[in-house]
């Protein structure tokens, strides 16, 4: 690379690092649900809830008319039994399309992630932080999802630009979704793996939740593109908790399944690019009869934490003998993050004095700690 330091140490990764992690082995348990059957073709839509609008004034105050602000909504039924999240993330995909650079296909992929990572970090405590990692081995070559409890989300997927001739499935391909959950007061962090069995985020994570972490519920999201427009995108999530009776679970099931084979299988993005809310949306997954609470709604955003500060120290880690050959060189070093698209670079000199100046900075607080 002509005018840049192109040495195999320069590949400074600066990302979120859950070191230290060990893989548990799967647990073989499997849960005693049915599958939601879905329609292989579209169905003419039969709205089975007409209404768009939040009658429940204790409801009023989460309403987000025409979803046009991208939001997670958590509920819990009035039994304690049921726990739905649903979000929507239309302006923050297109947010992230423009920032990487993605095609359409890559802004499904990561949609469909963020979607399902954003709904299982809601409730955590925090600073808890909810890593998804699908390793495979598709042309999109994998991809990387870390969401907070407080909505801050960020990812990447390896081939951004990967064309649209290719379904989802296809350009995931086969491999593994490891699960990493970590709070900074942990003495180590929670890891989790499963086999990547159909290529779509939200049914990979239902294998992985029922294998691994003995969840029952019902995951799904979706991504709905024009172009390189995204106009709909997000998800639900609907959790049987412990000592929830089988009948509002059976009931729930069933209306999800009704849901599938008169609306189609789409149904759900079908709600959000028609202007439901999510409110409106999670009554309509619960069914009637069962009443709703709201726990808590965050806005989501992206967020990264990348910084100059560790690009320095990614830098302070390179052998001596490096640093000198950038050095004799005088060529700039150059960093890009991974998760938000942004480009650190320095020159030697001013390398040279911002890694001296990082040292001093640790050996101080290190006295200060003692």
């Amino acid at each position: 690379m002509q005018g840049y330091y192109a040495g195999a140490f320069i590949m400074i990764l600066m990302a979120l690092t859950l070191g230290g992690v060990r893989s548990f082995p799967l647990n073989s348990a499997r849960l005693n649900l049915r599958k939601v059957s879905r329609p292989t073709s579209t169905t003419t839509l039969s709205r089975l809830f007409l209404s768009s609008s939040v009658t429940d004034p204790e409801m009023e105050e989460y309403a987000n008319p025409n979803n046009r602000d991208d939001q997670i909504l958590s509920l819990i039924s009035a039994d304690g039994g049921l726990k739905v999240t649903l979000v929507t993330l239309r302006n923050l995909m297109n947010d992230l399309s423009l920032d990487q650079n993605l095609s359409p296909l890559a802004t499904r992929a990561l949609g469909s992630s963020f979607s399902c990572a954003s709904m299982l970090a809601s409730g955590m405590d925090g600073g808890q932080v909810f890593q998804m990692t699908m390793s495979t081995d598709g042309p999109l070559r994998g991809s990387c999802t870390i969401a907070s409890s407080d909505g801050g989300l960020k990812g990447y997927v390896g081939n951004p630009t990967l064309g649209d001739s290719l379904t989802l499935p296809e350009a995931v391909g086969s491999g593994t979704l490891q699960i990493v959950k970590n709070h900074p007061s942990w003495p180590r962090p929670y890891n989790g793996i499963s086999e990547v069995v159909s290529g779509l985020p939200a049914e990979d994570v239902a294998i992985y939740l029922a294998r691994s972490e003995q969840r029952s519920c019902a995951i799904h999201s979706d991504v709905r593109m024009n172009g390189y427009l995204c106009t709909g995108a997000g998800g639900y999530l609907v959790e049987k908790l412990p000592g929830c009776d089988s009948g509002p679970a059976a009931v729930v099931e069933a209306n999800l399944e009704k849901l599938g084979k008169e609306m189609g299988k789409e149904w759900f993005v079908d709600e959000l690019c028609g202007g439901r809310d999510l409110v409106s949306v999670a009554k309509s997954c619960i069914g009637e009869g069962i009443d709703l609470k709201v726990l808590d709604s965050v806005s989501p955003r992206l967020k990264c934490d990348c910084s100059q500060e560790r690009f320095v120290r990614s830098l302070t880690l390179l052998p001596k003998a490096d640093i000198d050959e950038i050095v004799e060189r005088g060529e700039p070093v150059e960093a890009k993050c991974e998760f938000c698209a942004k480009v650190y670079r320095l020159g030697p000199d001013e390398m040279v004095k911002e890694m001296e100046e990082y040292k001093k900075r640790r050996e101080e607080g290190a006295k200060e700690s003692q």
